[in-house]
């Protein structure tokens, strides 16, 4: 009953709406303006530029930021170098506690590291900790190889 009333009203309201009679060229327009067209850049292309840019961006900024200091370079080298030899020893399972402990050591030392980074540490006080850091993992790798004899460097 209420829906007919709806109805109802509906109707009423259309009813007292104004006619609009459209002229006899409007629907021959309206088909002529589909027709044509509309002429839109392709997206891969908009995409395509906007990859570009960020690539060219990302080279910038990465030519911008500089390298190792070269004393330092020496010792990241020497690291990179003992932290693989490491990783193929850390396979054999240890559980002398000097092992262990030289882990933590090393771990501190990887925090301390990472904190005069954040910090933007002068290269005198990176080196020292760099210098550190190498003699931890030597000191690792030589306990890892020969979990009975511990040799402190």
């Amino acid at each position: 009953m209420l829906d007919e009333i709806a109805l109802d009203r509906l109707r009423g309201a259309l009813d007292r709406l104004p006619r609009f009679e459209p002229s006899d060229t409007l629907w021959p327009r309206i088909v002529a303006a589909r027709a044509t067209p509309v002429r839109r850049k392709p997206v891969w292309a908009i995409a395509a530029t906007l990859a570009a840019l960020a690539l060219a961006g990302s080279l910038f900024v990465a030519r911008q930021q500089p390298g190792p200091e070269p004393r330092l370079a020496a010792h990241v080298a020497q690291a990179r170098s003992l932290e693989a030899e490491l990783a193929a020893a850390r396979g054999v399972r240890v559980a002398n506690p000097d092992v262990l402990s030289l882990e933590r050591e090393l771990a501190v030392v990887d925090v301390a590291l990472q904190s005069a980074y954040d910090e933007r540490a002068t290269p005198d006080e990176l080196e020292i900790l760099w210098r550190a850091r190498t003699e931890r993992l030597a000191a690792l790798l030589v306990a890892y190889r020969h979990a009975a004899t511990l040799v402190r460097i």
